[in-house]
Parts: structure tokens; C-alpha cells; sequence
């Protein structure tokens, strides 16, 4: 669940994006799990999801071991750079590296917790 305010607005990395709406600073807790919004799943059980709501997880989620988690707000548009200005901080939450300014989006390096990162990781190109 975010924690901060934010909004989607058009991406120069990927389409669309999660800006920020406020100032965020370092080392803020900006997202947290929240068993009332995001979804947990386990790796074997998309199998018997419709094949729509099973694309949709791989696309917006991530694996970690055994689950799939999949955020059930807007942070599912958070998209990837190596030079991430957020990042995981403690049981799994996210937190912001570096000040990040109104307007900015914010981004996040992605092999640094899904475990399914390195299959399509070329596909990335910031």
C-alpha cells in the first residue's frame, strides 16, 4: 500500500509511470504490504487463474520464493532503472533512497527483489 501521495502520469521510461505528489524524503517508507489491498500468490496456484488475471500478475507483480506478490493500488506502475531513487527497506517495504521532488517518477531497480528479474531483464533498457 503507498504510503505517499502519488499519481500515474505519461512515463519517459515505460508509458505511464507513479509520480510523486508531494515531497518525499530520504529514507521515507513510501509502500508497505497490506494484506486488505495487495495480493499474495503462490507460484503454483496461477495455474488455475483465467489467463487475462495470470498475465496481469506477471506484468504488475513480482516473485519472491514461492509468491507472487501483485500490489493492489497504483504502485503496480512503479517502473524499473538502474539508477532507482527507491528501494527495499525492511520486511519488504520500499522505501525512497534519495529525496525525491514533486512531479519525479518514481522508480525502482528490480533485481533487487524479484527473484524472476534475470528472465527478462534484456528486455529493460534504463
Amino acid at each position: 500500500m503507498l504510503l505517499v501521495k502519488t499519481k500515474i502520469a505519461p512515463s519517459n521510461i515505460h508509458g505511464v509511470g507513479l509520480v510523486a505528489d508531494q515531497f518525499i524524503p530520504k529514507d521515507t517508507v513510501i509502500w508497505v504490504h497490506n494484506d486488505a489491498i495487495d495480493r499474495v500468490y503462490l507460484k503454483q496456484g496461477l495455474d488455475f487463474l483465467p489467463a487475462q488475471a495470470r498475465e496481469t500478475i506477471l506484468l504488475y507483480g513480482w516473485r519472491e520464493g514461492i509468491y507472487y506478490v501483485y500490489p493492489g493500488d497504483n504502485a503496480r506502475f512503479t517502473n524499473y532503472s538502474s539508477d532507482p531513487n527507491c528501494g527495499p527497506g525492511v520486511d519488504g517495504t520500499s522505501v525512497a533512497l534519495r529525496d525525491i521532488i514533486p512531479g519525479e517518477e518514481i522508480v525502482e531497480d528490480y533485481g533487487l527483489f524479484d527473484d524472476d528479474f534475470a528472465l527478462y531483464a534484456h528486455e529493460l533498457t534504463i
